[in-house]
C-alpha cells in the first residue's frame, strides 16, 4: 500500500466532484499557431489544470512519464522519492512506496515538499488515511512518537517483513501497489560448493558478510545489505532491496555471474535459462528503475522475443 498525499483546492477532501479535466492540448504547428486561435479549455476554479501541474513540476528533478505523471528523485541522494500524478478530478496525488528502503526519509520530506507545492497551486494538502489537512501543525504530525509517524513506520516495517519474505518493492507506486512478487531472483544449478567455500570465494575488500542466519547476506564496505544467497537443491541469489535498484541489481548480478563461474553452473531467472542474449539485456536494464525491469521481464512478448 502506498503512502499518498493529495493537493486539492476543495474545502474538504471529497468536497469537489466535478467533471474530469479536459485532455491536455496537443502541440500545434507553426502555421496553426499563427493563423488560428488555440482551442478553449474549460477548467473549473476548483481544479488544478494540466498547465499548472506541468509548470510546478518543470523545475523538479523528475522524469516525465506521461501527460499526468512525474517520477521525482530525492534532492539529496538522487534516488527515488515520490510520484506526482494529476488526477482526472483536478487533484494532484503524491505517492511514496512504503516498501522502498528509504521510505523513512521519503515520507517526511514529501510532506514538506507537498506544503511547498500548495502555495504554488493555491491548494490544501490532505493525508489520505484520515483526510487530515497538513499545515502549520506539521511539527506535531512529524513528532517521532506521534500517531502519524508511528503509523507510517509500522507500515514501512510491515512492508520490509514482506520484502524479506519474497516480495520486492517498487520505487514508485503503481495504481496504489508498491510491493510485487520478487522479479529479480536467480537460481543457479550445478555449483557443488559449500556455503563456507562460496563465502571464501566471494568475500573481499568490496564485499563483506553482514549476516549468516539463513545463508549469506552480503553487503558493501559501509554495511549496506545488497545480496542474499541461500542453498537448497540449487543456489538462489536475490537482492536484499536495501539500496536503489541500479546499485542493488548490479551487485546481485555480479554475485550471480561469479557464483556460476565457480562451478560452471546454469543460471535461470523466473524459470528461464539466462543465455548470452538474456544476460546482456539483464545487465543493461540493471541501470534503470526496478519497476521498469519488472514490467520488462514479466511481459510475455518480451520473454518470447528473447529466445527467438
Amino acid at each position: 500500500m502506498a503512502f499518498d498525499l493529495l493537493l486539492s483546492r476543495g474545502a474538504h477532501l471529497d468536497s469537489f466532484q466535478g467533471p474530469p479535466l479536459p485532455p491536455p492540448a496537443k502541440p500545434r504547428g507553426l502555421l496553426a499557431r499563427l493563423f488560428t486561435k488555440p482551442p478553449e479549455v474549460s477548467v473549473l476554479p476548483e481544479q488544478i489544470s494540466h498547465d499548472a501541474f506541468h509548470l510546478i513540476m518543470s523545475g523538479a528533478p523528475a522524469e516525465r512519464r506521461s501527460d499526468t505523471t512525474y517520477f521525482v528523485r530525492h534532492r539529496a541522494g538522487g534516488d527515488a522519492w515520490f510520484a506526482a500524478e494529476l488526477l482526472p478530478a483536478g487533484y494532484i496525488r503524491l505517492s511514496a512506496s512504503h516498501g522502498y528502503h528509504a521510505f523513512p526519509r521519503n515520507f517526511g520530506d514529501m510532506l514538506d515538499m507537498g506544503l511547498r507545492l500548495t502555495a504554488l497551486v493555491r491548494a490544501q494538502l490532505y493525508t489520505t488515511d484520515g483526510g487530515e489537512i497538513v499545515g502549520a501543525d506539521i511539527g506535531r504530525m512529524l513528532a517521532p512518537d506521534g500517531p502519524f509517524v508511528t503509523r507510517q513506520i509500522a507500515s514501512y516495517q510491515a512492508a520490509r517483513v514482506k520484502v524479506d519474505g519474497g516480495m520486492a518493492p517498487l520505487e514508485y507506486p503503481q495504481a496504489g501497489v508498491d510491493l510485487v512478487p520478487d522479479y529479480f531472483v536467480f537460481d543457479i544449478a550445478g555449483v557443488a560448493l559449500t556455503l563456507a567455500e562460496v563465502e571464501r570465494e566471494l568475500v573481499g575488500p568490496q564485499r563483506q558478510v553482514i549476516d549468516r542466519a539463513s545463508g549469506l547476506l552480503l553487503g558493501d564496505p559501509d554495511g549496506t545489505p545488497l545480496v542474499r544467497l541461500s542453498r537448497g537443491d540449487q543456489w538462489r541469489v536475490r537482492s536484499a532491496w536495501a539500496a536503489p535498484f541500479d546499485i542493488a541489481a548490479h551487485a546481485t548480478f555480479d554475485v550471480v555471474e561469479e557464483l556460476a563461474a565457480l562451478g560452471g553452473g546454469r543460471v535461470s531467472l523466473g524459470g528461464r535459462v539466462v543465455d548470452d542474449s538474456l544476460r546482456a539485456q539483464i545487465r543493461k536494464r540493471c541501470s534503470g528503475l526496478g519497476l521498469d525491469f519488472a514490467a520488462w521481464i514479466t511481459d510475455e512478448s518480451i520473454r518470447k522475443s528473447i529466445h527467438k
